[in-house]
């Protein structure tokens, strides 16, 4: 399962300023990459990694022309990118996000019925992370030409230098991994399908697991209060992981809070409501005793927040304790 361990995407200048993914301007994108005479002065770098994506025939990367955008079938539809090569002619559908529900069988006549295109091997090609099972089309995998193209252009920024164009199709490659990112792919699908029973078995012992930790949470808030808190609840935070909440009052926000992580290590946070606080009372009271880090505000400031973060689980009920004390020596 290791292998499958997912790493933050790095950020890149489409994500952070053009709305992330659109499926007109990547295909834009990828023509004017495909185009082997464009102003980006990388030759046939793209051109030549799609075409050693193909499962079988690999035609010479040569272009008659620029790639046409949205080429217009017999039916009025439209193609997404179709490349005219030398010897050889290839119809693009680009995937990314979307179901295939086009119409793949006008798409692949109309091409074969261009008086202009005929004597060419023909190519009819998916581009989408995933393999859509098109009759008479080939799938060609998003991350086999990221993978490709990363490969060759960082070859050639070592020997040319850095570019413009370089650099901007670089950022290109991170805005589509990063898309990718959302998806399982074809690898990690096949290994879920393959040991499903076992994950499933292991998905049972998390929730036991978390069943057991929120018990032992509840005596441990006994331990402090002399009697059951009000209640323990657990709550999912996604990306940070499972809260199992500590409430002393049914009436208040007040809560102290042990958080999973999802790397197994442990968070205390704990809330203190601005109405419940006792006079006089500042941060300080609650980040001086039990090395609480300042957590900020929330609940437009009604709610004092801090935190710390333990590794091991007897640290962290000892922090949630503590948590758990402040709490009731500091508010009313």
């Amino acid at each position: 399962m290791k292998k499958f361990d997912r790493l933050d995407r790095e950020k890149n200048i489409l994500s952070i300023g053009a709305r992330g993914y659109y499926e007109n301007p990547t295909s834009d994108l990828l023509s004017f990459f495909l185009d082997p005479t464009e102003d980006h002065m990388l030759g046939d770098l793209v051109l030549s990694c799609l075409l050693e994506c193909l499962p079988d025939s690999k035609p010479f990367p040569g272009l008659e022309g620029a790639p046409e955008r949205e080429y217009i079938t017999e039916a009025g539809n439209r193609i997404d990118l179709l490349l005219n090569g030398n010897s050889w002619v290839m119809a693009i559908e680009n995937k990314l996000e979307h179901s295939p529900n086009n119409p793949f069988e006008e798409y692949k006549t109309s091409v074969e019925k261009n008086k202009n295109l005929l004597g060419k091997e023909r190519y009819f090609v998916i581009l989408a992370p995933y393999n859509p099972y098109v009759s008479g089309w080939v799938w060609i995998s998003y991350r086999c030409l990221l993978d490709k193209v990363r490969k060759k252009l960082g070859e050639k920024l070592v020997i040319s230098g850095f570019s413009k164009w370089g650099m901007f199709l670089r950022e290109f490659l991170l805005n589509i991994e990063g898309q990718l990112g959302r998806d399982m792919n074809e690898n990690e699908f096949g290994f879920i399908q393959s040991n499903y029973a076992d994950i499933v078995f292991l998905m049972s012992l998390h929730e036991e697991y978390m069943t057991r930790l929120s018990e032992i949470v509840r005596r441990a808030s006994e331990e402090v209060l002399g009697s059951n808190p009000a209640s323990v609840k657990r709550h999912n935070w996604r990306s940070d992981g499972i809260a199992l909440r500590v409430y002393l009052n049914q009436d208040r926000q007040d809560n102290a809070t042990l958080l999973v992580c999802p790397d197994g290590k442990f968070r205390i946070q704990f809330y203190v409501q601005e109405n419940a606080r006792n006079e006089g009372i500042e941060r300080l009271d609650f980040t001086d005793q039990g090395n609480f880090a300042d957590w900020g505000n929330e609940a437009n400031g009604s709610l004092w927040v801090f935190a710390k973060d333990e590794e091991t689980l007897n640290s962290a009920l000892e922090t949630l304790r503590t948590a758990l004390t402040l709490l009731i020596k500091n508010t009313q």
